[in-house]
């Protein structure tokens, strides 16, 4: 039967394989030309080579938007023109072309006509575009380009010309046509924008024509504004996405810590507490994870799509290993009430069964297992009148040690009974100062054949840590036992999940990627 199911999760594992590889792709290079014309229209061709490896079926190219129009968008791979479609994005156009390409090195033509681009003053005519976005998710190893005036000019210090921002290896000139701007640039790192600034002389152009026109001189102005040109300030994003991860840490570690220092001391926790702060910390770190994924470049918008895709799989995956290995399975047994467990086990294995994710028992058992031993005639517990105080009568409820035997009893009842002789054999005097005792004292009992739940409360209070590694060396006994006893299933569907998790996870990744 298990070969039956790892046969069929194998096949799924195969099947999800052969329809998936890796991909990825790699920016070789960019040529951009900028031809303008008298009217202030601009044609503008990007040649984009992008080495695929995988499949992929379609591109795009963001453009910015602004005061100027976009008009006569088309796409071409060598001579063939490509499916081109358009689509607005609040804050930039997109232009998306399909094509087929597998393991193989592509170059697209994306051309356009660019009006009211232009701001022409009185002097000259400024020309400051973007010949490179920062919605590249990959480092672009050479960027060309030309800028082609409407007209040659006589002097080439006419012409003023700026780039930005300062890469380590780019470089802009006046060609010797004295009709051309060149620029060329290499090693661009991914998200990172090149900006070309080209002023050249008014009277090239044409009154009236498709550009925005400016009352008065501009040219000493532009000049200033270069002279005192400052990098855009970076977004903030990248240092709170950051502290988002370290505040996360941080309320990782102080929420360990402060569950561990309360453990240590005896002090019971809620398991839906703990459950619930283990659950924040996952979201939180998940969420802290992506933001800053995002921010770095390492994942992009379509990444995030792909989270509702990845949790349905998991979902799967889930459903799955539960209904192999995570349900009980069909016994037959047609009982309905029983009147007590048809076992010889101590409730302490009871709670460790119940507890099938961590095979440990529950703190509060322990009463349990004080009465079983009741049962089995090693104690016998009585309800005591306490002196009446102002609110009446007290009650408190006396342990006698009957029988000190530890034969036929289990190593944590053994244990449980050795923890009760010693608590009923010494007690704690509380601190008297007068006296110069600022800690309680461990002294001899006069009753070492029984104890009051009062007095074990004061004992285990007296010393936090010791009864701490007390609770903690019965819950491994009892664990052991329940171990021992074969009584846990050892397919229980961890493993397989993780596995298939891990795998299937792995494989969706890979697959998933900016071209699909």
């Amino acid at each position: 039967m298990m070969r039956g199911k790892w046969s069929f999760v194998a096949l799924v594992l195969f099947l999800l394989a052969t329809t998936s590889q890796a991909k990825d792709y790699r920016l070789d290079r960019a040529f951009v030309q900028m031809q303008i014309y008298p009217d202030g229209s601009i044609r503008v061709s990007e040649d984009i080579t992008v080495d695929y490896t995988g499949s992929f079926t379609f591109g795009y190219r963001d453009i910015p938007k602004g005061h100027w129009r976009i008009n006569d968008v088309t796409v071409f791979e060598g001579a063939r023109p490509l499916r081109t479609e358009l689509s607005d994005r609040r804050q930039e156009t997109r232009i998306k072309w399909h094509f087929t390409a597998n393991n193989q090195a592509k170059t697209f033509t994306i051309k356009y006509v660019l009006e009211d681009a232009i701001i022409c003053y009185d002097d000259v005519c400024d020309l400051n575009w973007e010949v490179w976005g920062d919605g590249w998710e990959k480092r672009l190893s050479e960027i060309e380009g030309r800028i082609i005036l409407p007209q040659t000019v006589d002097d080439p210090k006419d012409v003023h010309t700026w780039g930005h921002p300062e890469l380590k290896r780019g470089r802009i000139a006046m060609h010797e046509d004295m009709k051309s701007v060149i620029f060329q640039a290499f090693d661009v790192p991914a998200r990172q924008w090149i900006e070309i600034r080209t002023v050249y002389p008014r009277q090239q152009m044409r009154e009236g024509g498709n550009y925005i026109t400016m009352a008065g001189p501009g040219l000493d102005g532009i000049i200033d504004e270069e002279k005192n040109y400052q990098p855009p300030k970076k977004d903030d994003f990248p240092f709170y996405s950051f502290m988002a991860l370290m505040g996360t840490g941080l309320y990782a570690a102080v929420g360990i810590i402060l569950f561990g220092i309360m453990d240590n001391r005896g002090i019971w926790i809620s398991p839906t507490i703990k459950k619930a702060f283990g659950i924040s910390i996952v979201c939180a770190i998940a969420a802290s994870i992506i933001v800053f994924a995002y921010d770095q470049g390492f994942i992009n918008i379509g990444d995030l799509f792909f989270m509702p895709v990845f949790i349905v799989f998991q979902a799967c995956i889930f459903l799955l290993c539960w209904s192999l290995w995570g349900h009980e399975p069909k016994t037959g047994y047609m009982g309905i009430y029983e009147r007590e467990i048809p076992y010889e086990y101590g409730p302490a294995v009871v709670s460790a069964l119940m507890n099938h994710h961590n095979k440990k028992p529950r703190r509060e058992v322990m009463g349990a297992e004080i009465m079983s031993l009741c049962i089995k005639g090693r104690l016998i517990i009585s309800c005591i009148d306490l002196e009446a105080g102002m609110f009446g009568k007290k009650e408190d409820y006396e342990i006698r040690i009957l029988d000190t035997s530890e034969d036929g009893l289990p190593s944590s009842q053994r244990f449980t009974l050795r923890m009760i002789r010693q608590m009923a054999e010494y007690t704690f005097e509380k601190p008297d100062l007068f006296r110069g005792r600022i800690t309680a004292k461990k002294v001899k009992d006069k009753t070492p054949d029984r104890v009051t739940l009062k007095q074990m409360e004061e004992y285990l209070m007296a010393q936090p840590a010791k009864s701490h590694e007390w609770f903690k060396k019965w819950e491994k006994l009892v664990s052991k036992e329940a171990k021992q006893g074969d009584l846990f299933d050892k397919h229980d569907g961890l493993w397989q999940y993780i596995i298939l998790s891990l795998g299937v996870s792995g494989i969706i990744f890979i697959a998933w990627g900016p071209f699909c």
